[in-house]
């Protein structure tokens, strides 16, 4: 991470962060700042690192599902019931990184921001 300053940036700690694995990055990488999550004073990144490392995860490993019953080649009938297949994204990014929903859900705004 680029130690930046920026201070429109939005900044999360190692303390809001569940995988162990982001955590230790997070933990000690810049300048101490205060975390917009939790309000701790500590070592944060901008959340829009966070939510780059979690699109590549996404992107790697998970897929869009069809909106529409006929695009899985599902003979549709307007009377049937028909649930879409998969989780919300925002779920999918809680469980990557081990985040609490409001962050995910920041992360995935973030996402939908920059992704077409």
């Amino acid at each position: 991470m680029t130690d930046r300053d920026d201070s429109d940036d939005v900044y999360i700690c190692h303390g809001c962060i569940g995988d162990a694995f982001l955590k230790q990055e997070v933990r000690g990488d810049g300048r101490k700042r205060k975390c917009n999550f939790c309000g701790e004073t500590r070592e944060p990144w901008p959340l829009d690192e966070l939510a780059e490392r979690v699109e590549g995860v996404i992107k790697e490993h998970f897929r869009t599902t069809p909106s529409d019953p006929r695009d899985e080649g599902f003979v549709y009938d307007e009377d049937m019931d028909w649930e879409r297949r998969g989780d919300p994204v925002a779920d999918a990014i809680l469980n990557i990184a081990g985040l609490e929903p409001e962050t995910a859900e920041a992360i995935r705004k973030r996402l939908s921001e920059t992704t077409p």
